[in-house]
């Protein structure tokens, strides 16, 4: 038969003891001694890292003053955003004729293929659109305008960097 039983170890080191008194001083006087136990012992990490950061998801994607771009895309194909990371485009699209030979549309590129992701064609509704988009390396993304019958006009803020860091709104933290 295993018998298992817990163990507690005193720890004698001096500097792990300085360290620990220098990032907890509130656990000073709580003991003299480090030990360590070979018990399992569960840890509830309530540190902002854990949280997902600071701000909500939903506040990152704001409008701020210094982090829009605004563009209007009128007749023409215009490039949006060309560097590596996210980034939250949204905006009206203007028609003015229900000709189903007039569009408007956002289109991704690589560089050597297109690929369209969204498209407005026939009908005079005002649609709007909102969505994130990540480019890579070498990508860009477009907004294209067949004619006046279909202007774009939108705003566009990179809200994380290639890597997922979070890009935070000009001016954030006040």
């Amino acid at each position: 038969m295993n018998d298992s039983r817990p163990e507690i170890v005193v720890i004698n080191s001096q500097s792990l003891q300085d360290e620990v008194n220098s990032k907890l001083p509130s656990q000073r006087g709580f003991g003299s001694e480090l030990m360590a136990t070979n018990v399992i012992t569960p840890i509830i990490d309530l540190t902002e890292a854990t949280g997902g950061g600071a701000v909500a998801t939903d506040l990152l994607r704001a409008v701020s003053f210094g982090s829009q771009t605004a563009f209007n895309i009128d007749s023409t194909t215009t490039v949006i955003a060309n560097t590596v990371g996210f980034f939250r485009i949204f905006g009206v699209v203007n028609v003015f004729t229900s000709s189903s030979t007039s569009f408007a549309s956002f289109s991704l590129t690589d560089g050597v293929s297109i690929k369209t992701i969204l498209k407005f064609q026939s009908g005079l509704a005002i649609p709007s659109y909102d969505f994130v988009v990540f480019l890579g390396a070498g990508e860009s993304i477009s907004g294209v305008s067949s004619d006046a019958n279909y202007i774009i006009d939108g705003s566009v803020r990179q809200i994380a960097d290639g890597s997922g860091t979070i890009v935070h709104p000009n001016g954030y933290p006040v």
